[in-house]
């Protein structure tokens, strides 16, 4: 039986067992593949939802994912939001950043026994202004090397204060700054919306924003993994999945990492060479013949030459594709994936460097398989 197909299995018993309607969505967190929230899933979203039977008022909406475009979140809620009354994000494993943020926006954050959620505090990546380099970097990290400077330090003159802003500035452009600081304000106001769906009176309000503000301030590291123990301290409607709810979520979770191989990293140079045509690539170079008593001049002239030749080699087409998300029903099952080629070159050394050229991604409907259920005889 294929993985949809046991997923279908499993997705049919969940719903039996909640009594509620079924909405998987994953990103990948493969190493080398990592798959983000992205504005391309809402229309698909929507058709999911237009599967659903109409007289149905409630809905379980399964996700796990590291996170991405926090808009995407407010969205995703929004369009449920306008065709149920009452919304349940279930988690088996992990919902962070942008994830974390959708679950906001739920009556119930239903959680595995290992599920986490996680900080709603947004990084960026941006360019060393020197050497090109990336790195990520939130609007905490800034105010966080301000109050290091001023409190552990010392430095509390405002000229040390400018003197360690414009060498800040050397290394990042200021105006990615003012884009980690408005990410972060961004961040928290969709936090306090998302939550003020289904917390609307005014102590909830108040609560509302606490909660947000805490998600977004209080954590010394991004990948900070809050567990149900914790989250249920910061407020938040957090309720226990049941053994059998538990069980049956974290075999779902299996089976969509396995899909999408998760536990493979992904590398452009160990793809390449592990395909047929890339491998034929990888033969060792000819013999190099240097005949006996020949001058120094000639030898190097022959070993240039068998350099440029190696160097000239035209590298095979090799193309693969990868599952980047999944979103996933018993009425429709739906997929992201990306299909590119892969471009190896060498270099003077003889070391190979690999780059992809995307030729085509998107989301694709795949074929729903026919289940037969076998029931038991008494």
């Amino acid at each position: 039986m294929s993985d949809i197909s046991k997923r279908i299995l499993l997705y049919k018993s969940l719903e039996k067992l909640r009594e509620n309607p079924l909405i998987v969505y994953i990103t990948s967190s493969r190493i080398g593949v990592p798959g983000l929230m992205a504005s391309d899933m809402l229309e698909e979203l929507t058709d999911q939802i237009e599967k659903i039977p109409e007289d149905q008022e409630e809905v379980d909406f399964l996700i796990e994912s590291s996170g991405g475009d926090p808009l995407v979140a407010w969205r995703a809620i929004s369009l449920l939001r306008t065709r149920f009354k009452k919304i349940n994000v279930l988690i088996p494993n992990i919902a962070f950043s942008a994830a974390t943020l959708l679950a906001l926006g739920a009556d119930e954050i239903v959680m595995g026994k290992y599920a986490c959620l996680g900080p709603i505090d947004p990084q960026i990546m941006v360019k060393n202004q020197q050497d090109g380099s990336e790195k990520k970097f939130a609007y905490e990290d800034v105010l966080s090397l301000f109050r290091f400077t001023k409190k552990e330090v010392g430095l509390t003159e405002q000229k040390y204060a400018q003197k360690i802003f414009e060498l800040l500035s050397e290394k990042v452009e200021p105006i990615a700054l003012g884009f980690a600081m408005r990410a972060s304000s961004l961040s928290y106001e969709i936090g306090v919306k998302l939550l003020l769906t289904h917390m609307s009176s005014a102590t909830g309000k108040t609560k509302a924003r606490e909660i947000a503000k805490r998600l977004n301030k209080n954590f010394f590291s991004h990948g900070h993994a809050l567990y149900r123990k914790e989250a249920k301290k910061y407020g938040l409607k957090i309720v226990n999945a049941s053994e059998e709810e538990d069980d049956i979520m974290w075999k779902i979770h299996k089976s969509l990492n396995k899909d999408l191989e998760t536990n493979k990293p992904f590398n452009l140079i160990t793809e390449f060479f592990s395909n047929p045509a890339g491998n034929q690539y990888l033969k060792s170079s000819p013999v190099v013949s240097i005949p006996a008593g020949a001058n120094p001049q000639l030898v190097n002239q022959i070993f240039t030459q068998h350099i440029q030749a190696q160097l000239q080699q035209s590298s095979p087409d090799v193309e693969i594709e990868v599952k980047v998300a999944l979103l996933e029903s018993v009425r429709l099952s739906l997929e992201y994936k990306e299909k590119a080629k892969i471009l190896v070159v060498r270099t003077i050394d003889l070391k190979h460097i690999a780059r992809a050229v995307v030729l085509k991604s998107g989301w694709c409907k795949i074929k729903m398989p026919k289940i037969k259920i076998i029931k038991k005889s008494n």
